[in-house]
């Protein structure tokens, strides 16, 4: 009774909890011991945030497809779906740009660790039919649905982004339709019940060609010089008229629209700077792993504010130990005495931690 036909917003929230799941995901298989009730909870979790994302986007895009193909829009309507498109749209893309990479590249590690995952999702207790039939199970707990998975975020051709951009574009350009047709006066029509007096004669002499039988000021130039102002239509030559005038009435100057700005360099510029930033990180993660024991040490300000971001993330989830799969670096706190650490922009002091640093992917550890 209360189901609504308008747009449903997008859970483009779920992409941030995808990443986190699947760094979850990560942790427990690197234990000695996987817990396979939780690690089955993240999985489940994962597939179906996937699956409300997907379905969200869809009937988003399929309900805008079906607004913007209407050919009556226009007015306060168009500017709110105007408004809708170049906003919300950019909103939805733009998330999906920052996380597909994250999500794409925690798949990809788990496919290398995929036989311990399904085995341990195996072992435990399934339904079965009394006929001795199988039911399905839920996603996630074969190597089809994880490589799928990875499919739909990589940057392939035909990919889930891929697929959104071109969405995206062709709202766009049904956008850009809708206003062509907006701006064509013989295409929205004229009323005069709505006009008043002048108006009416106005639209009407628009609408016809009606204008009074006399020139008015200065028109183009006569082939006859001794036509002037006050020469009767009637008696003088006739005058050549645009067709979009004599046919349509409209009046509007005719060239070449402005194209639309093309997006690439901006593109190519952000891609730019996350790979630097991502290089950058890169470096100071190698110099943390590289360091040796942390107390009294001195490292570079981008190795200092990783390793705040790690101590960070570490705390906030009140754990002892946490690893950064995307550098390579696993950290461990324990109570002690405390870390100092030196900059070139100052000291930082972790009052009652002893941290313990290694290198995830090489083995390497410098311990405080």
């Amino acid at each position: 009774m209360h189901a609504s036909d308008g747009a449903r917003e997008v859970a483009r929230e779920l992409l941030g909890q995808i990443v986190q799941s699947l760094e979850r995901i990560l942790q427990m298989l690197d234990r000695p011991e996987v817990d396979a009730e939780a690690l089955a909870g993240e999985v489940t979790t994962v597939f179906g945030n996937q699956r409300l994302f997907t379905d969200s986007v869809r009937d988003f895009y399929a309900y805008l497809a079906g607004i913007l193909s209407r050919y009556d829009l226009g007015g306060e309507e168009y500017a709110q779906f105007k408004e809708l498109l170049l906003v919300y749209i950019d909103l939805i893309t733009a998330d999906v740009n920052r996380h597909a990479p994250a999500v794409a590249h925690r798949v990809n590690l788990l496919l290398k660790q995929i036989d311990p995952l399904l085995d341990a999702l195996a072992r435990l207790p399934g339904l079965t039919l009394p006929d001795g039939t199988p039911v399905e199970r839920a996603q996630g707990r074969t190597r089809q649905d994880w490589e799928e998975l990875a499919f739909w975020y990589d940057a392939l051709r035909g990919s889930g982004p891929e697929q959104l951009r071109a969405a995206a574009g062709q709202a766009l350009g049904q956008l850009i339709t809708n206003a062509k047709r907006l701006l064509d006066s013989s295409g929205t029509g004229f009323w005069f019940s709505v006009a008043d007096d002048n108006g009416a004669h106005r639209l009407y002499a628009a609408a016809f060609g009606a204008y009074p039988a006399r020139h008015l000021l200065f028109g183009p130039e006569e082939p006859d010089p001794r036509i002037g102002p006050m020469t009767s239509w009637w008696d003088s030559d006739p005058v050549s008229v645009p067709v979009s005038l004599r046919e349509r009435g409209d009046r509007v100057m005719r060239g070449r629209s402005s194209r639309v700005p093309d997006p690439t360099a901006d593109r190519l510029r952000l891609i730019a700077d996350a790979q630097r930033e991502a290089e950058q990180r890169q470096a100071a993660a190698a110099e943390l792993a590289l360091t040796g024991p942390l107390h009294r040490a001195t490292i570079s300000p981008a190795a200092r504010n990783l390793l705040l971001d790690l101590i960070g993330e570490l705390l906030a989830r009140h754990r002892e130990e946490i690893t950064d799969h995307d550098v390579g670096l696993r950290l461990r706190a324990v109570p002690g005495l405390g870390t100092v650490v030196t900059s070139s922009d100052g000291t930082t002091t972790f009052v009652g931690l002893s941290l313990y640093i290694d290198g995830a992917m090489h083995g390497q550890e410098a311990a405080v």
